[in-house]
């Protein structure tokens, strides 16, 4: 039988569509995804492990976002991106091109 006792429960019956799967080492996964939470559409943005069998599953750790809040947290990262960006932190061809994104001008 599968130990699912460190899934978040709230997230184990939610579908959603998913946008990233980032990997994070010794399977962990970082995803992003738009889910549906208590009737409301949300962005989830959380931390997944593999359980028995190799499956990943959510666990708590992570953040879920009202949709109304999207622009203000996009707004918050790009302004990240773009000052490490500037300030020669991020690669051209490892950070952009080779994951087929655009750099920042």
């Amino acid at each position: 039988m599968e130990d699912t006792s460190k899934i978040s429960k709230a997230k184990a019956s939610v579908k959603g569509r998913d946008y990233l799967t980032l990997p994070l080492g010794r399977g962990v996964e970082l995803r992003v995804a738009r889910t549906t939470y208590r009737g409301a559409e949300r962005i989830d943005i959380r931390t997944y492990i593999p359980y028995a069998g190799g499956t990943p599953g959510p666990t708590k750790k992570g953040v879920n976002v009202r949709l109304e809040d999207l622009p203000r947290l996009v707004d918050a990262l790009q302004r990240a991106e773009a000052e490490a960006w500037a300030e020669g932190l991020l690669d051209e061809c490892t950070d952009y091109v080779d994951h087929g994104i655009a750099p920042p001008e």
